[in-house]
């Protein structure tokens, strides 16, 4: 068979001319056969020529064959520019730049070749980002020499050049010696524009641009974004007239990147309303702002929603969602989600590594170290970040010390500004000030804000005037208004007693109108944590994932509002208000929501009626119509037939609207009826606004539930108990309803009259023969779509 093989390729090559040579060559490197090209070409050595020699070349450096290709430039008898451009553009594709410099050299060594434009293009793009760029003007030079016109590929190759030189003059010359300009000199006109930071020319680059591509556009928001201009960037993306997952991941991404974590979620809901479909960089944006925002339902409603489209989950993506675990409070989530990653990299292990640290888990922070280096993982400047951060809220001072010196004698890792900022902290939480300060004298450079910041706290904590002093004009020599140098000196002092110095800081304070840190809540989307300012010492406790702090106000700093947000948790705003007093303290807070001040003006009215017995019948009438009149501006009614209902949908289905509405109509005769239809997309109503009704409204006797997945069987349950007088019940599309909460239902509920369930996925047999056991006055039994 072989020998069949050979004969037959004789007799091929003895009727082979120079082209049909060429193309049969070129077709076995196209489909990857590199031998029998090769073996073709040495059979037919009397046939080949320069193109024959070309092809070859450039088969093997696209293949990544080096040697033979620069093998066969030795024996090649002449070359020719292509030749040239040839090893140029291989040399190139393999990331060796220094190869490209001496065969450009070589080339114009030879005094009758000389280079094109293809030469130049294919040059001054491998000296691009490199420590070759300081070629690029004598290329430009060169080109002018040669008398070679500067077409789009050249020109657009020079002008990145220069874009990397930081030179402004250079890069508009080339762009007007361009003759023929495409969109590709422009977009890199106006990336260019956008690195020195002149916006307003990239932006008028952009609106006489005579043509636009997608890369024009995200060109200009990343470029407003790198420019920290997110405003004007919006306005750019909102102008698009179609947008591509790229440019809503930028826009969603230049949020994240500055902090603005709300907007970034908000713009992603309407990118999925919108029907664009997300993809990995997206989610992987996505979760780090519901990371940075503490947002965790909103991170366990992306994470279902990846599940959901099928996206596999690569180490990228679990990454991500085990970092947003992290920061949102669920440490043991996020470390399934980490033994879940098949092919640990340096990432995971330093995201768990930080998830343990910022839940001061120093010992299993410490373990989960361990357990990298036996895995073979090096760790980086990241990881000892986070081990001593880990030491410091732990306690581990020794352990911290051993960690900070083996970073440099056992790992050969430059000690960066923030791993001393971490020691200071370190020592400072320790007691050990005249450690910090040692540690600050000798550091190989000056300390920044951050450091002297950590100093200075520890100096608040343990009432360090001396130290703190210092502290404080180190800051204060780098940054004038930075409010924790008022805030903790007078702390200080107020510990000291030094009354009158705190009364000059106030004066120094007023004079460099220094910002205060401005007391208030800091609420999420739904989210897991809530800072509120109080007067009061004591802590408000919800849920563990839905945590409130309340601290000591200064009392030598005069509280400032802050601005209100629309996304607080309506169990943490039912909770603070049952632990605040009526009067001030509710009024204290007013600050928090616009939702916060409808539940106090809808108490407030019921508590003064409540509370007025001595009313005669006409004020009594009067303040009853009053009531009425607020209520039905809050989306509630009351319904012709003389009893007493509400209605909610949509964003005014709460919980906290829920809890309104259990205060409000107890004065009003009691609810009869209560319809609810939720929103899949945000979680609206729960358990506990269901419990607030039961416990509020034993008179419900018809309620509607649409739409409402965050609703389960504990808040059915409570109404199963407490509001015996039920004899109608709609459920639709409740999905986390079961048979357990609708056995307790027939129990308990003997005036059944009507039942419906559609749609609901979890109600099966076991509800329908209850219902039919125990409620004995039903007039209408409905179940659809359920598995009955």
């Amino acid at each position: 068979m072989p020998a069949l093989c050979t004969f037959v390729l004789r007799r091929q090559i003895s009727t082979l001319s120079t082209v049909n040579l060429n193309k049969t060559i070129n077709s076995f490197i196209g489909n990857g056969n590199l031998q029998e090209a090769r073996k073709l070409f040495d059979q037919s050595s009397h046939l080949t020529n320069v193109v024959s020699w070309n092809s070859l070349i450039a088969g093997y450096f696209k293949h990544n064959l080096i040697q033979q290709a620069e093998y066969l430039v030795d024996k090649m008898p002449h070359r020719d520019v292509v030749s040239w451009n040839t090893m140029l553009s291989g040399y190139r594709n393999a990331n060796k730049p220094e190869k490209v410099y001496r065969c450009f050299l070589d080339m114009n060594r030879c005094g009758d070749m000389r280079p094109n434009e293809l030469t130049f293009a294919v040059s001054i793009s491998s000296f691009l980002h490199l420590d070759y760029k300081h070629l690029i003007p004598q290329l430009h030079g060169l080109l002018l020499c040669f008398g070679i016109s500067l077409n789009v590929f050249v020109g657009s190759a020079l002008m990145r050049g220069y874009v990397d030189l930081d030179d402004y003059r250079g890069l508009a010359r080339v762009f007007d010696e361009i003759l023929d300009k495409d969109v590709t000199p422009w977009n890199v006109l106006i990336l260019g524009y956008m690195k020195f930071g002149c916006t307003s020319e990239a932006q008028r680059a952009f609106d006489m641009m005579p043509m636009r591509n997608f890369f024009t556009w995200s060109t200009l928001i990343n470029g407003y974004i790198e420019n920290k201009k997110l405003n004007e960037a919006r306005l750019v993306f909102d102008e698009m007239s179609e947008k591509d997952v790229v440019s809503w991941t930028a826009m969603i991404r230049g949020y994240v990147q500055y902090g603005e974590f709300m907007k970034a979620l908000k713009l992603f809901k309407l990118m999925l309303n919108l029907g664009s479909r997300p993809n990995h960089f997206t989610f992987s944006t996505v979760l780090d702002a519901c990371a940075g925002y503490s947002a965790v339902l909103v991170g366990n409603q992306v994470h279902a929603c990846i599940l959901k489209t099928g996206f596999p989950l690569d180490v990228i993506l679990l990454t991500s969602l085990l970092d947003m675990y992290a920061k949102c409070g669920d440490i043991e989530v996020a470390f399934c989600i980490f033994e879940s990653i098949p092919a640990r990299n340096l990432v995971a292990w330093n995201s768990i590594i930080g998830g343990y640290a910022r839940h001061g888990l120093a010992e299993r922070a410490m373990q989960e170290f361990e357990r990298m280096l036996k895995s073979g993982i090096r760790p980086d400047e990241i990881t000892f970040i986070n081990l001593v951060y880990a030491c410091g809220h732990g306690g581990l001072v020794e352990e911290g010390e051993r960690i900070f010196s083996s970073m440099v004698t056992e790992y050969g890792l430059k000690a960066e500004m923030e791993h001393y900022a971490c020691m200071v902290d370190l020592y400072g939480r320790a007691g050990q000030l005249e450690k910090a300060e040692k540690l600050i004298d000798g550091m190989p450079f000056k300390p920044d804000v951050v450091v002297w910041g950590a100093l200075l706290g520890a100096c608040g904590l343990h009432s360090c005037l001396e130290l703190g002093e210092i502290a404080a004009n180190g800051i204060y020599t780098l940054e004038h208004d930075h409010p924790a140098v008022y805030s903790v000196l007078s702390k200080i002092y107020g510990d000291k007693g030094l009354c009158s110095d705190i009364t000059g800081l106030d004066k120094l304070m007023k004079k460099w109108r220094a910002t205060k840190q401005k007391a208030g809540s800091y609420p999420s989307p739904k989210q897991s944590a809530l800072f509120l300012s109080h007067r009061q010492n004591g802590n408000v406790y919800v849920p563990s994932w839905k945590r409130i702090c309340v601290s000591t106000a200064v009392e030598n700093f005069e509280q400032e509002k802050q601005s209100s947000n629309e996304f607080l948790l309506d169990e943490c705003l039912v909770e603070v208000f049952e632990h605040l007093s009526s009067g001030q303290e509710r009024s204290a807070c007013a600050c928090v929501s616009k939702r916060w001040l409808m539940l106090l003006s809808s108490i407030r009215r019921d508590e003064a009626f409540a509370f007025k017995p001595n009313l005669n019948a006409e004020e009594e009438s009067t303040q009853r119509t009053r009531v009425k009149i607020g209520e039905i501006a809050e989306s509630t009614g009351v319904e012709g037939e003389g009893y007493l209902a509400r209605s909610l949908a949509g964003r005014e289905a709460t919980d906290v609207r829920l809890a309104a509405i259990a205060i409000g109509t107890a004065n009003l005769g009691g609810l009869v009826k209560l319809s609810i239809w939720g929103d899949n997309l945000c979680r609206g109503v729960t358990d506990a606004g269901l419990k607030a009704i039961a416990r509020g409204c034993p008179t419900v006797k018809h309620l509607f539930l649409w739409d409402l997945s965050s609703v389960g069987d504990e808040g059915l349950s409570e109404i199963a108990h407490e509001c015996h007088l039920l004899e109608k019940l709609d459920l639709f599309q409740c999905p986390t309803i079961t048979d357990k909460s609708l056995l307790e239902i027939a129990v308990n509920w003997p005036n059944m009259t009507s039942i419906t369930m559609n749609s609901c996925s979890n109600i099966g047999n076991e509800s329908l023969k209850a219902v039919g056991q125990y409620c004995l006055n039903l007039k209408l039994v409905v179940f659809r779509n359920c598995p009955v």
